[in-house]
């Protein structure tokens, strides 16, 4: 995965790497369900974009 400074400017890059965190997730806590991810409200100052994961237990 080719990153720059921390940021994947490269969408399809991001998605993987995305996908990859709830894989893990799923895989560490089996119990977990995921709800849903959304971009962050609040942007970095160098265009950097946070991602929140939601997971339910059980």
């Amino acid at each position: 995965m080719r990153k720059n400074k921390g940021v994947i400017r490269d969408a399809l890059l991001r998605e993987e790497a995305l996908k990859k965190i709830e894989g893990f997730v799923s895989n560490k806590i089996p119990e977990a369900r995921f709800i849903g991810r959304m971009e962050s409200p609040i942007k970095g100052g160098d265009g950097n974009v946070e991602y929140l994961i939601g997971y339910r237990k059980g």
